[in-house]
Parts: structure tokens; C-alpha cells; sequence
């Protein structure tokens, strides 16, 4: 299983939110956009990675989450895809925000 986490305006950033809230719109990594992947390799130790480059591109957001597509660089990987992420409790979090 992997996870996709998306963190927005990154920390030091000229771009600016409303609320915490990431919104809707088209976010460029790494710039306004924080993405990072994680995942388990085959002896089940946590990987991962942050973007370097591309967008994620948020349809919709409120208060039971977002949805949206990416097409992202990670490292020497390119992926793409959709998502459909329900709100999270900020308590539960690594120290981050949610959407």
C-alpha cells in the first residue's frame, strides 16, 4: 500500500491560504505544493520521497475532503493519478495540517 501526502503552501513559500485550507486549483510542486509518497518495500521498511517537480490538480475540496489528479517527479520517477482523500483528525497527524 502507498500514500500520497499533500502539503501546501511548503514552508518559506510566497503563495498564501485561506483557513489551512488547501483549496481548488492546480498546485506546482515542489513550489506551492508539498507531495510526498510512502510506501513499504518487501521487508516492510518505510520508503519515500518528495516531489521534485510537476502538479496536483485539486477538482474539489470541503469538509469531507478532496479529490483531484497528480502528475508528479519523484526523483527519477514519474507518476500519475486521481485521489479521493476524506479530511483527517490534525491531532493524528505527524505534525502536519490536514486539508
Amino acid at each position: 500500500m502507498a500514500t500520497l501526502d499533500l502539503r501546501g503552501p511548503p514552508a518559506g513559500s510566497s503563495a498564501t491560504r485561506s483557513a489551512g485550507a488547501l483549496g481548488t486549483g492546480v498546485f506546482m510542486a515542489p513550489s506551492t505544493v508539498t507531495a510526498q509518497y510512502a510506501a513499504c518495500d518487501k521487508a516492510c521498511m518505510a520508503t519515500g520521497e518528495s516531489a521534485t517537480g510537476g502538479s496536483v490538480h485539486v477538482t474539489q475540496a470541503n469538509a469531507c475532503g478532496a479529490t483531484g489528479t497528480f502528475d508528479l517527479v519523484l526523483d527519477s520517477d514519474h507518476v500519475t493519478g486521481s485521489f479521493a482523500a476524506p479530511t483527517c483528525n490534525p491531532a493524528a497527524t505527524d505534525g502536519g495540517e490536514c486539508l
